[in-house]
């Protein structure tokens, strides 16, 4: 009983780390066009977060964010879907820099 406990617990553990992590990402990409007045700009590159997050290592691991969530949480669990819907908007972020940057 307390392992299948202490396995319950690091799953929920798992799970508010998913979510307060994706909540940041989301927080990134909706003030990008508004920063903070006096925070530090962030450093990393939508680009850069993309890539960390869903690309596999090898052709052959999928070690991305994605399937790490389905290993911890189950395939089904509500957070796949976010991550989904948050790599549709960062996909379009980056579209959208490229074709910026192609203009300047």
């Amino acid at each position: 009983m307390q392992t299948s406990q202490a396995g319950l617990t690091r799953n929920m553990a798992a799970e508010h780390r998913f979510h307060v992590f994706h909540d940041l990402l989301q927080l990134k990409l909706e003030s990008l066009s508004h920063p903070l007045r006096y925070v530090k700009e962030s450093q990393e590159s939508m680009l850069d977060l993309y890539h960390q997050l869903f690309s596999w290592s090898t052709p052959h691991v999928d070690d991305s964010i994605l399937s790490v969530i389905a290993q911890q949480l189950g395939m089904d669990h509500v957070l796949v879907e976010r991550y989904n819907q948050l790599r549709s908007r960062m996909e379009l972020y980056v579209s959208h820099e490229i074709e910026l940057d192609a203009l300047r």
